[in-house]
């Protein structure tokens, strides 16, 4: 074990996916050593509490992930920043377009070493089929360029939004690796039965972007 290290700062929109998405990965680097932060927007009671029990030190700041207001943007990226700089950690570790965006260049101006971001989709940031989502795109392709030429590492999902990312020359191929997925615990999400009259299974979320 790696003892004495410099914290290790997780950062994302939504607080349940530091227990639900990333627990396993969070346990990992506390048995290595590192003393793990989090931050997040919000956090269900419950697993507040699990955070708590694995020793993870939990900081809940003002921040909305799909919002493009510059006014709450603007505070809450200072928010980010003073709460990275107290705490100068050696990781920062952070997931989803926004947190993405914020936390790589928040954590380059704290001068963070290692910097890695995780691409989890692409989302809505790539439609285009009217104004608001044009100019979402803009601002969202902006900002990752901006992150990711600040991030040392830039993790993909599948080879797919790896090659995107580097056609449209938002990240470089020597900081891109790509992952097998996040996975699922199976001790964490427990196996259900089919219903008996099951006829349609669709795992995917209805929105207009995944075309359904």
């Amino acid at each position: 074990k790696l003892w004495n290290l410099n914290p290790f700062f997780f950062f994302c929109g939504d607080g349940d996916s530091l227990v639900d998405f990333r627990g396993n990965l969070i346990k990992e680097y506390l048995e290595l050593g590192y003393e793990v932060y989090a931050i997040a927007p919000y956090i269900k009671q419950l697993n507040k509490k699990k955070l708590v029990e694995w020793n993870v030190k939990l900081r809940i700041i003002n921040f909305q992930r799909k919002s493009l207001n510059p006014i709450s943007s603007a505070r809450s990226f200072v928010e980010l920043y003073k709460n990275i700089n107290s705490i100068a950690p050696d990781i920062i570790f952070s997931y989803t377009h926004k947190p993405v965006i914020f936390g790589a260049l928040a954590g380059y101006l704290c001068r963070v070493k290692k910097i890695v971001s995780l691409i989890t989709g692409t989302g809505h940031i790539f439609d285009s089929y009217n104004f608001i989502t044009k100019l979402k795109r803009f601002i969202g392709l902006t900002g990752f360029k901006l992150a990711l030429l600040a991030s040392t590492h830039v993790i993909f999902q599948n080879k797919d939004d790896k090659k995107l990312f580097l056609d449209l020359k938002l990240s470089s191929l020597d900081k891109s690796f790509v992952v097998n997925g996040s996975g699922v615990d199976l001790d964490h999400f427990q196996i259900e039965s089919f219903p008996e009259k099951l006829t349609f299974l669709c795992l995917a979320r209805l929105i207009e972007s995944k075309g359904l």
